[in-house]
């Protein structure tokens, strides 16, 4: 029969930082919103919009969407370190792990469009900028946040796939984080219906979940198949 090894004692803490970077990464991005106060809907009336952008405290929101931005880097470590971990030898590994590293990329930049608008919307609406200009910046932050959902629905795709491929992850916890991305995937679609939320709060939730697993794996959960094969009699 052909025995099985389990993967290098090296990559036991660098799971254990990724778990840590998914972690943190939430903890930015949820306390920067709470920072933040959240931007009006895009259906909004004048005085949502009078009350963030103008009635507010500037330091405070630009605090919080800086807070925001950082766990968009934080988040580009995360995906750089899940590329590497969930990768093997064969060559649909090599890109799949390409994807996932460009995908961290690609969302990180549309959060930091999101938020470097809601910054100038802030500033704008504290310096006499009409209602008109306030919601075509709070609308283009919204929009680039909606297109960040999607990105990482194709990057929570190629992780789930990665995780199948290299049995990084549990076979369910890889199926349902294809499953969760499929879901962000299509809820750009959805403006205006609420479903970029619900996407949200799903890979919330699923990164949540990744996280404390990779914090409490004492073992990792991949084998690799050695050329040894053991003779029993």
């Amino acid at each position: 029969m052909t025995s099985t090894a389990p993967t290098s004692e090296t990559s036991r803490p660098l799971r254990r930082i990724l778990g840590g970077l998914l972690i943190a990464y939430l903890v930015l991005s949820f306390g920067g919103a709470a920072v933040t106060g959240g931007a009006p809907e895009l259906d909004a009336g004048r005085a949502s919009y009078l009350k963030h952008f103008v009635d507010s405290s500037m330091i405070t929101k630009v605090t919080g969407s800086y807070v925001e931005t950082i766990g968009a880097i934080i988040f580009v470590l995360a995906a750089l370190m899940a590329a590497r971990l969930f990768r093997t030898g064969t060559e649909i590994s090599g890109w799949l792990a390409s994807v996932i590293a460009a995908m961290g990329v690609l969302t990180a930049a549309a959060t930091v469009t999101a938020e470097a608008v809601q910054m100038a919307a802030v500033y704008d609406g504290h310096h006499g900028a009409s209602l008109a200009t306030l919601r075509a910046l709070n609308e283009s932050g919204d929009i680039a946040f909606f297109i960040s959902i999607g990105i990482q629905g194709v990057f929570l795709i190629c992780v789930g796939s990665a995780a199948l491929t290299s049995r990084s992850l549990p076979s369910w916890l890889a199926g349902l984080t294809v499953a969760v991305g499929s879901v962000c995937l299509a809820s750009p679609l959805g403006v205006g219906a609420g479903t970029q939320q619900l996407a949200f709060m799903l890979e919330s939730a699923l990164y949540v979940v990744i996280g404390i697993h990779l914090l409490r794996t004492r073992r990792t959960a991949a084998s690799v198949p050695t050329s040894r094969s053991v003779v029993t009699a």
